[in-house]
């Protein structure tokens, strides 16, 4: 959603008005280091997991889609 305008946002979600997105990005500028560090500990959580936990998708099926 990064650029896009507010009323484009807003047409995306109803029920969402352009003051709902003015205060979560208000929010998003007051709290950008805590947010970042959130999506950082999500991407390690993320790189983890796929390291250490099984897949529960059989092979044949994550050989076709690529993984």
């Amino acid at each position: 959603m990064r650029g896009m305008p507010v009323a484009e946002i807003v047409a995306m979600f109803p029920g969402v008005t352009p003051a709902d997105v003015h205060a979560a990005l208000a929010y998003y500028h007051d709290h950008v280091e805590e947010i970042q560090e959130d999506f950082r500990k999500d991407q390690e959580w993320a790189r983890w997991a796929e390291a250490n936990l099984p897949s529960r998708i059989p092979r044949e099926l994550r050989e076709k889609l690529g993984g």
